[in-house]
């Protein structure tokens, strides 16, 4: 027995006729006859009286048709289920960003995603840089937000996002509340502070390269490496007013109360890439990067 048996069976018994059931199911009467036979051959009880003007439900016949109807509809729900799984329209998702301000900026494409595709769970967590590689690899996460340099090619598929300026991020109160640009060979007097890039080689050669190219040496950057987020590097910045850290220009839009920023003129970039594993064949994943790197879509900053 089979799906089309079991509507070939309830559209006879809806329609109480062998003979508009064929019509309905697009089949022939002979088709439909035999099919009803076979049934009842293998169930082993008669599902129709038949009679010359009519045909109607035995008994056993009633209570298998309002199984039938269920067993077709649960069917018909798989099937559609199935068919958005393929497409990548269910399943969950997990995105890990370094902090709230890459989350806000990418703010207005997640709410798209979930605008599109309403029955897939999106997830994002705040994952340390340094930590994402790993949850990558095992399957903690889906999506990493962050700089490219350090992934492995073979491995992980990097997708641009966004390049943004570098801003100098301080104190209101400090020495430079007065001063809106600045080159950073005229920031001498300021401890300047960056990400911790010790654990990840490949980001800090990138990172003085860009440097190099602005007549620069990248600084040794010490005091990063006892800040392990953006909300303890805005309370260190209010303990030292000779403290600055450089940072993307959307952070601006997340500014903690009395935080000044400074736009550096040398040409400084940050890079926001979406890395994933390419071993990942989630269909929703797809749906997901095609969203979150369409530049049709505004960032939130």
């Amino acid at each position: 027995m089979d799906i089309t048996g079991l509507e070939y069976f309830i559209s006879v018994a809806e329609n109480k006729s062998f003979t508009e059931a064929s019509k309905q199911c697009a089949v022939t009467q002979t088709a439909i006859s035999q099919n009803i036979k076979n049934m009842e051959k293998g169930l082993g009880f008669k599902l129709f009286n038949r009679n010359t003007r009519n045909v109607s439900l035995t008994p056993a016949g009633e209570v298998f048709y309002k199984e039938a109807i269920k067993i077709v509809n649960a069917y018909n729900k798989a099937v559609l289920k199935g068919k958005k799984a393929a497409e990548g329209k269910l399943g969950q998702l997990i995105v890990a960003v370094p902090g709230y301000p890459e989350g806000g900026l990418l703010g207005i494409r997640l709410q798209k995603f979930i605008q599109i595709f309403p029955e897939v769970h999106l997830l994002v967590h705040i994952v340390p840089c340094s930590a994402m590689v790993e949850a990558l690899k095992k399957g903690e996460i889906d999506v990493a937000i962050f700089w490219p340099y350090d992934f492995d090619k073979k491995l992980f598929d990097a997708r641009f996002i966004g390049e943004y300026p570098i801003d100098l991020m301080c104190f209101t109160e400090g020495k430079l509340k007065d001063v809106d640009s600045a080159y950073i060979k005229d920031l001498h007097d300021i401890k300047l502070s960056a990400v911790d890039f010790s654990d990840m080689p490949r980001t800090k050669n990138a990172m003085a390269k860009q440097w190099e190219k602005n007549g620069m040496e990248l600084p040794e950057l010490p005091y990063s490496k006892e800040m392990r987020s953006i909300d303890e590097v805005a309370v260190s910045i209010k303990l030292d007013d000779n403290m600055g850290i450089l940072v993307p220009r959307f952070m601006k839009s997340y500014a903690y109360p009395n935080l000044h920023y400074v736009k550096i003129k040398d040409k400084l970039r940050f890079s926001l890439y979406a890395v994933t594993l390419r071993n990942n064949t989630k269909q929703e994943l797809n749906n997901f990067l095609s969203v979150l790197t369409d530049n049709r879509i505004p960032l939130d900053y």
